[in-house]
């Protein structure tokens, strides 16, 4: 005997746009900085990497260690929706 579904309202979205109902997946746009013991005091450049993650309460952001890992600076993208970049 197939089971009722759960009536849905109208999708939430938190202040900053994002999605917090079906559609959790996001894009994440990483800036990191590698570090050399060796030269500590030497700044070196920027390294751009990207990973996915997925929503949760519209607030926190889960996703595996390696793609933060020495982040500088952290962009989160929904994969629906508008395509704007907000700061994590």
């Amino acid at each position: 005997r197939p089971r009722k579904r759960a009536k849905t309202g109208p999708q939430v979205t938190d202040a900053r746009g994002v999605s917090a109902g079906t559609g959790s997946v996001c894009k994440l746009f990483v800036k990191k900085a590698p570090c050399n013991f060796s030269d500590p005091w030497r700044k070196h450049s920027q390294l751009s990497s990207t990973g996915t993650g997925f929503l949760l309460s519209g607030r926190w952001v889960v996703t595996n260690a390696h793609v933060v890992h020495r982040a500088v600076s952290v962009l989160v993208r929904p994969t629906t929706g508008q395509p704007i970049k907000y700061n994590a």
